[in-house]
């Protein structure tokens, strides 16, 4: 297992990502009703045909962590590859959204993506805010069963916000809070 260290940095690049898999697969959804999320029983999920999704990465939206209005934690080995990374940006709510969270395929499933969460937590408090807000997918389970594993509160969900998407027609938005008051 790769020792990661745990960094706040003004910004990333592809370099700093080469040869690593930040995709996931999908291959279930949460089953209807979206809203047995709010409980605190385990979620029923449906099959869906198997599929990777990578949500790629653009050099451009990892600029400017400048720790006030927007921050980028990074976890990086001695080797200087980054094999997790967070994005999250001060919103007009006074609630910091957590606009990007991933880890290598190789480092997942050991506390790597709550140590990234805690950061933008810690991070949220740091610069007077008491909420973030975290939207996901319904159909990346794994990432719901983590947020709710971390003490989020599930929120609510919309159907149509990936509509005009070809690629994302049929995935429902949920969202998730980190209420830190």
């Amino acid at each position: 297992m790769v020792e990661l260290k745990l960094e706040r940095v003004s910004h990333l690049t592809q370099k700093d990502i080469e040869g690593l898999d930040f995709s996931f697969t999908i291959e279930a959804e949460v089953a209807r009703p979206i809203s047995q999320l709010e409980n605190d029983l385990p979620f029923q999920t449906l099959p869906l045909p198997k599929r990777v999704k990578d949500f790629g990465f653009d050099e451009d939206e990892l600029q400017g962590g400048d720790g006030v209005n927007k921050a980028i934690f990074v976890l990086r080995a001695e080797d200087g590859r980054v094999y997790g990374y967070a994005v999250a940006s001060r919103n007009w709510n006074r609630m910091v959204s957590l606009d990007f969270i991933g880890l290598d395929a190789s480092v997942r499933g050991s506390g790597n993506a709550l140590r990234l969460l805690e950061a933008v937590k810690t991070w949220t408090r740091e610069i007077g805010l008491g909420a973030v807000r975290i939207e996901g997918q319904s159909n990346n389970v794994a990432a719901c069963r983590f947020y709710k594993n971390a003490g989020l509160v599930f929120a609510g969900y919309d159907e149509h916000l990936y509509s005009a998407i070809p690629e994302s027609r049929g995935e429902v938005a949920v969202f998730f809070y980190a209420v830190l008051d």
